[in-house]
């Protein structure tokens, strides 16, 4: 049997604890940019996955040199972990010299620190730069497209690489988001992205590389975290942005717009319309004490009910209401393991919609008492009193 506690004192008059979830189509008829001008666009919110706006999200489209984000995000994973480091030598092969596209002109047979290789990948989503350092992470170009294919459907993406740069590949706007969304996530992506201009020195072929970073937003959007843009004749102009306001963060996609400067604009159409309308709140921080409950069949007479980790929502700023619901059985019975999931605590609209939870965990273990235990308490007891 469990019990809710529902709060309804505790409904809020002010934006700051709700998560505002719009199903797709329903502000199509005030959509923040011009549909227009592109064939897909998404607005969402990465952390809740809460997706604020969608224009054919769905429909898979060639999407020129963002295919390579998905090796991208191996890469920085795998210098975030440490399996890679900036002083790793990196040789070229012919392979990866030859790959088409954005480059970073590298040579066969070139040498080169992977950190460099990593700056030119994120700046420029340089192709021979992302070709040589999955490569080197991987062992083998085979092994580098199962992990690509691997780690694509463990973000929820149906797609199948047949090489490291995924040409030919479709990608929905859905699935790039998905693929930004861990980007930003990544150390080692993060301290690149936002980097302008900068210079690549060479070991061989070309003496240096200026590095442009073709995503103007990087520097003209307040907060901008990057990520990358591409564009070819079947594809048009696409993009995938993030940016980062304040504790707020969105990740904004645009397939298929006749222009650069139609991709731009819908970017900061659909990023500047979720900083007006929406922020992220935190509503809980991992480890804080919800409940104590009583606990059968141990010494311990109760157990502490910890948050299991912390919880922020994307709220609305115009004010809408919201209560918590806290669902915990009335009891439990040993064994109880730390860290054992006991019960939540749920977050509502008025209408009864659950926009986000978060479980509780049992701050520390119950064993199950036996019968010399109870002898052992009855001892104690005893013994305290003379």
């Amino acid at each position: 049997m469990y019990k809710k506690l529902c709060n309804l004192a505790s409904f809020i008059l002010v934006a700051s604890f709700l998560l505002l979830t719009i199903p797709a189509g329903v502000i199509a008829d005030n959509a923040p940019i011009d549909t227009g001008i592109i064939k897909g666009a998404i607005l969402m919110e990465p952390y809740s996955g809460r997706v604020l706006f969608e224009h054919d999200s769905s429909s898979k489209y060639s999407v020129a040199g963002l295919t390579r984000l998905a090796a991208l995000l191996i890469i920085c994973e795998a210098f975030d972990s440490g399996t890679i480091t900036d002083d790793t030598v990196v040789t070229v092969s012919a392979k990866s010299a030859a790959v088409k596209g954005t480059t970073a002109f590298l040579a066969n047979g070139e040498r080169m620190n992977a950190g460099d290789m990593l700056m030119a990948a994120v700046m420029i989503n340089a192709g021979d730069a992302i070709h040589a350092l999955m490569c080197c992470i991987c062992g083998s170009e085979n092994t580098a497209v199962e992990r690509i294919n691997a780690r694509c459907r463990e973000l929820g993406i149906d797609a199948s690489y047949s090489d490291i740069c995924g040409d030919g590949v479709l990608l929905s706007c859905t699935d790039l988001a998905a693929i930004g969304t861990a980007l930003i996530k990544s150390e080692s992506f993060r301290r690149n992205s936002s980097l302008y201009y900068e210079k690549l020195s060479h070991t061989t072929g070309a003496s240096q590389t200026e590095l442009a970073n073709p995503n103007k937003l990087t520097k003209q959007y307040s907060g901008c975290l990057g990520v990358a843009t591409g564009s070819s004749t079947d594809a048009g102009y696409c993009g995938v942005f993030a940016s980062e306001r304040g504790g707020t963060t969105y990740i904004a996609v645009a397939i298929g717009a006749k222009n650069s400067s139609d991709r731009f604009v819908t970017g900061i159409e659909l990023m500047d319309y979720g900083y007006a309308n929406f922020r992220s709140s935190k509503m809980v921080t991992a480890g804080e004490t919800a409940a104590e409950i009583p606990v059968s069949g141990a010494l311990e007479k109760t157990i502490k009910l910890v948050t299991a980790s912390d919880l922020s929502l994307l709220v609305s700023v115009n004010g809408a209401k919201l209560y918590s619901e806290t669902e915990i059985p009335e009891s439990v019975e040993a064994p109880i393991k730390e860290g054992q999931i006991i019960g939540r605590i749920r977050y509502l609209t008025e209408n009864g919609e659950i926009v986000g939870e978060v479980d509780l965990i049992a701050y520390s273990g119950a064993e199950k008492a036996g019968f010399k235990d109870y002898v052992m308490l009855i001892m104690r007891a005893w013994f305290g009193r003379t």
